[in-house]
């Protein structure tokens, strides 16, 4: 002990005297903190971060809203899971082309919901985003669309036609499920699988449109409960034979693009008895995207050709 406190005093006065140099400081890291606030713009609430803000909730006061592009000059590129989940005023929403990601549950239950606008910088949609929105007719999957979350669009029972971005690499599982007014289904060029009760009780379900690049109904009853009389495919019929089926599909009339199409259009393009906009829409769509490019005839785009 005598020996500990006479060490400290020698080693006191050599540094008073400077007989021992002193130690240098260490290098300081500096730490740049992404410090985030939080505020609200108009009916939402919003994380602002340095770099991009996320929209986080709403207080359901307003039949349609405008999702800003910037807040504060910051990028909005997130809507964050659940922010407008039960919203049962919203009508309509409008998304800008700064938001890439729109999370699990986003929209859910939003019963009144009729009209959603998505722009093309969209790549994500979480899980049940739009599950139970129950008055939803119409979305329009962004081209570049690289993820969809399973149940994205389940129990949307006023949809009527969707068409996937062939950017997916699969549809997903309950995608669809109970959507009981869905009568038409394009899936273009991309994915290689159809998940797991993709479409199950879409009793309204009559026609499909499914590209080479399937190999696989995954999951067995990813059709279970439909009612599908044409298939529109865009291989032969040996690879239509190839895929893997291990679900339900029924026993529809399938077109394939490398054997005789139907050499007559009738109006009831869906084989559903009936002449109505979901016929006029198919025509229309040729229409646009292809009578215009003139690479295929109308018989040739209904057998499925891209």
């Amino acid at each position: 002990m005598k020996f500990q406190k006479t060490a400290a005093i020698l080693t006191a006065a050599l540094l008073m005297t400077g007989a021992v140099g002193i130690l240098p400081e260490l290098p300081q890291t500096a730490i740049t903190a992404n410090a985030a606030t939080s505020g609200t713009y108009g009916s939402m609430t919003y994380t602002l971060y340095d770099s991009y803000a996320e929209i986080t909730g709403f207080d359901n006061s307003a039949s349609a809203v405008t999702v800003p592009s910037t807040i504060q000059n910051v990028p909005v590129t997130t809507i964050k899971a659940s922010a407008f989940a039960q919203g049962s005023k919203l009508q309509s929403v409008t998304v800008p082309n700064t938001v890439t990601t729109i999370g699990d549950k986003a929209f859910y239950n939003c019963s009144s919901l009729t009209s959603v606008t998505l722009p093309s910088s969209v790549t994500s949609i979480g899980a049940s985003a739009f599950e139970r929105c129950i008055s939803l007719q119409k979305i329009t999957l962004p081209a570049k669309l690289g993820t969809l979350g399973n149940s994205a669009f389940s129990g949307c029972v006023y949809l009527e036609e969707l068409t996937f971005p062939g950017t997916l690499s699969q549809i997903p599982s309950n995608c669809c499920d109970g959507c009981t007014n869905l009568q038409s289904v394009t899936i273009e060029n991309g994915p290689t699988e159809i998940g797991y009760r993709s479409f199950k009780d879409c009793t309204a379900l009559v026609t499909m449109y499914i590209p080479i690049s399937i190999t696989k109904f995954y999951g067995w009853d990813s059709f279970s409960g439909c009612s599908i009389k044409t298939v529109y495919y865009g291989g032969s019929s040996l690879q239509w034979n190839a895929i893997e089926k291990l679900s339900v599909i029924g026993s529809p009339t399938v077109y394939y693009a490398k054997s005789n199409p139907p050499k007559r259009l009738t109006p009831d393009i869906n084989a559903d008895g009936a002449i109505n906009a979901v016929d006029a829409a198919v025509i229309l769509r040729y229409a646009a995207y292809y009578g215009a490019k003139g690479t295929a005839t109308i018989d040739e785009y209904l057998a499925g050709k891209r």
